[in-house]
């Protein structure tokens, strides 16, 4: 088709050539600019990606066990399975019985408190970790 033929064919139907350039050439046209439209960035719901953060050791009562079973329960709590298996395997390492290190961490809340009902509260169930990892897992 030569130029000419072009221009010939669009000067014949010029109310399909001014509906097509009417959508486009107006700057105003809300129809047009929605349906071209991004949706506003937002932060993604989805957790599958995101790499879990272990929780920062503390120095709590001065006694290291003591720290170290409180931090697996910090990351227990954390619920990212990973971080509960890790914590699992390092309770494993811990030689002195979890009942000797609830006493102390019994006698430290006592100590902090003044009082020794707070205290046998405080301590229970300190350093099993394992039934506080089903709780996380097994909500009900």
């Amino acid at each position: 088709m030569q130029p000419t033929e072009t221009a010939a064919l669009l000067e014949a139907a010029p109310e399909r050539n001014s509906r097509r350039c009417a959508l486009t050439s107006r700057p105003d046209n809300q129809a047009f600019r929605a349906l071209f439209t991004l949706p506003p960035v937002q932060t993604s719901a989805g957790t599958a990606l995101t790499v879990p953060e272990m929780p920062a050791a503390k120095v709590v009562t001065g006694d290291r066990e003591v720290d170290a079973v409180l931090w697996l329960q910090e990351c227990v709590r954390t619920g990212h399975q990973v971080l509960i298996d890790k914590a699992l395997e390092a309770a494993k390492k811990i030689t002195t019985p979890m009942e000797d290190l609830g006493r102390r961490y019994g006698q430290y809340l006592a100590r902090q408190n003044g009082s020794t009902f707070a205290a046998a509260f405080g301590s229970m169930g300190f350093g099993d970790l394992e039934a506080q990892g089903m709780r996380l897992a097994n909500p009900s």
